[in-house]
């Protein structure tokens, strides 16, 4: 397995999480992420409003200018 940068690692949570509400767990499934890994980058993408984090649920989801963003750039 090659090693992935950051920009990699971003885009596949970003991609993880589009389509609906998930879990973190799914998110790092999906994204092949372990606990630490995960905990950084969806710190760094939600202070940015990248990705938003229901407490009450503990859901992830996309705002929609990111998800109209990937379905337009894949």
């Amino acid at each position: 397995m090659r090693y992935r940068d950051r920009i990699d690692i971003i885009s596949q949570i970003l991609e993880a999480a589009n389509g609906g509400n998930v879990t973190r767990t799914k998110v790092a499934y999906k994204a092949f992420l372990n606990y630490s890994q995960l905990k950084e980058n969806l710190a760094a993408l939600i202070q940015k409003d990248l990705l938003w984090y229901d407490e009450d649920t503990q859901h992830l989801r996309l705002p929609k200018k990111v998800s109209d963003f990937l379905t337009h750039t894949i």
